[in-house]
């Protein structure tokens, strides 16, 4: 009678374990990534703009007066600083389970906070082929159809973003520069204009008196 090892059941996917996207405890694939970092940033602005516009419409209906657009001023600053820190908690969440699905700590995040390694890292987060089967952070994440489409969605807005910045952006921006350094020039060349014409008038007014 030979003896039989004993094999462990086949891990079940993610629409079976209940996984929350929004949890740390998980992983995500690339495309699933992509997609969550998508939906969170078009929800983050869906909310922002109304509510910029409600605290603009309430600004307008009272009067304009600096009390009130002072505190409707404060208000906004308030509730952006929610929205900004509910968003930044999401891609930290988002980042981390990145990192659960190559099988590194999410503490590695922390390389965000250092210049050019960042962009090196946040590219290998985005790029980088997941573990095979499970890991020490657990199974694999099934990625949804959805996520998949959505994924592509994001990767494809990537060159048309860089292609609208260098074209409109970009240009926009220096158009705005000279504009200023003219303005600023201007406004020092009537500076001195007018200096000068104080000086000459006050010259004429009170004119030198000669040495007896």
């Amino acid at each position: 009678m030979t003896e039989q090892t004993y094999t462990p059941p086949p891990l079940l996917p993610n629409e079976l374990t209940n996984d929350k996207p929004w949890s740390a405890k998980g992983r995500f694939g690339r495309l699933s990534y992509l997609a969550w970092t998508l939906v969170s940033t078009i929800a983050f602005y869906i909310i922002l703009f109304p509510v910029a516009f409600v605290f603009g419409g309430f600004s307008a209906l009272a009067g304009g007066s600096e009390s009130s657009f002072a505190g409707l001023g404060i208000g906004l600053i308030l509730v952006f600083a929610v929205l900004y820190i509910a968003f930044i908690y999401i891609t930290i969440v988002y980042g981390i389970r990145r990192a659960h699905d190559i099988n590194i700590s999410g503490w590695w995040l922390l390389l965000f906070l250092i210049p050019i390694v960042n962009i090196i890292f946040g590219l290998y987060l985005l790029f980088a082929r997941g573990t095979d089967g499970q890991n020490r952070f657990g199974p694999p994440r099934k990625t949804s159809e959805w996520e998949k489409i959505l994924g592509w969605i994001y990767i494809a807005l990537i060159p048309i973003s860089i292609i609208f910045f260098a074209v409109f952006a970009i240009p926009a921006y220096q158009g705005y520069v000279t504009k200023l350094q003219e303005t600023q020039h201007s406004q020092t060349i009537g500076n001195q204009t007018y200096t000068e014409t104080s000086t000459t008038e006050t010259t004429t007014a009170y004119p030198a008196t000669p040495a007896s």
